[in-house]
């Protein structure tokens, strides 16, 4: 394990081993850039809950917007920003006056400054993991905070053979006030420094919130899906490279379990390789599908073989006849016959 990895795993297990179940007081501004780095991952795996007042000014704007917002998990931020958002684009919006001027509002347009000092608290899924670490299964911890494994909700085979698995971690955020004020104003009696961080995350945030309520957006161009190619006849994939084959058999074999059940004669590899994201020639190599295909080829029902009325059959059905029973019973016992004299022949000339 390299120094960094080892570095911020210690920063991680320090901060949350540190973080108290209540709301309290901390100085951001006295992290080091580890310290910060462990809080923001530690915040986006909803282990732990954060609170801070921050400004936001926009280039050649005499209006800023300010706010305190409470927020935990990977889209909490977001989610507690967006009232800002919609009432500085109602501010701003006239300066906007193209796509293209919206579009240039990235992180440099904004200058983001936290108020004051942050507080923050442990959360439920962060007692959870503090209990973890004690009784010393710290890796499981670490694995989830780092993002190591598979994080669509698939298992994932990690390098020292265990499966990990984990879905995304939403949270959730609030805004608690919010007010604007002249941009050049100066709050008494508090620290202000500027956040590079914040003013990403929010101009993020602004470029969705844009998306959204920007007049007349242009029309998506969309390309046919390409028709299926033969296995045989289907080239290399970058996709695949550096996926272990062990790994590449525990996705299809997932894959094939939750969505295959239904209606197994559907299912054809290069759907399997879209949703596994794999490529196709590799999920042809896995035995996972192998297996599958076989099954699903051995199911299949052939088509019912027709048995055309002979001369001897038509001379012993009335012309007139529309008994549908009846010329079924005949073709029946045709097809019986052709049958027995088909095995003897078999016997009669068949190898010695």
């Amino acid at each position: 394990m390299s120094d960094s990895f080892a570095s911020l795993e210690l920063a991680v297990a320090t901060i949350l081993r540190s973080v108290p179940d209540t709301w309290t007081d901390y100085d951001a501004n006295t992290l080091t850039a580890t310290q910060e780095q462990a809080v923001l991952l530690l915040t986006a795996a909803g282990m732990i809950e954060r609170r801070v007042t921050l400004r936001i000014r926009m280039a050649g704007q005499s209006v800023a917007m300010e706010g305190t917002l409470t927020f935990t998990g990977e889209h909490g931020f977001a989610q507690a920003v967006e009232p800002m958002i919609a009432d500085a684009w109602h501010v701003w919006r006239e300066s906007l006056t193209t796509t293209k001027d919206a579009e240039r509002a990235d992180a440099a347009a904004f200058l983001c400054e936290r108020i004051g000092k942050e507080q923050w608290r442990l959360t439920a899924a962060g007692a959870t993991a503090r209990h973890d670490l004690a009784e010393g299964n710290s890796s499981l911890v670490f694995d989830f905070v780092l993002k190591r494994g598979f994080f669509d909700g698939r298992p994932r085979l990690l390098p020292n053979g265990r499966i990990s698995q984990r879905l995304p971690v939403a949270g959730n955020g609030r805004l608690e006030r919010m007010q604007r004020i002249r941009a050049d104003a100066e709050p008494a009696g508090v620290h202000i420094a500027n956040w590079d961080a914040g003013a990403k995350a929010f101009a993020a945030a602004f470029a969705e919130f844009f998306k959204t309520h920007a007049p007349h957006p242009p029309p998506v161009a969309t390309t046919p899906p390409a028709a299926e190619t033969p296995e045989e006849a289907m080239p290399s994939d970058d996709r695949s490279k550096g996926i272990p084959l062990a790994e590449a058999e525990v996705r299809v074999r997932e894959w094939l379990k939750a969505n295959a059940k239904a209606n197994p004669a559907a299912i054809t590899r290069d759907a399997v390789a879209k949703g596994t994201g794999i490529s196709a020639g590799q999920v042809s190599n896995t035995s996972a599908w192998k297996a599958f295909r076989d099954r699903r080829n051995a199911e299949s029902k052939p088509k019912a073989r027709e048995v055309p009325l002979t001369d001897a059959m038509r001379s012993v059905v009335p012309s007139d006849s529309e008994k549908p029973d009846e010329l079924a019973a005949l073709m029946e016992e045709q097809a019986t016959d052709e049958a027995e004299q088909e095995r003897r022949h078999k016997r009669r000339h068949g190898p010695s």
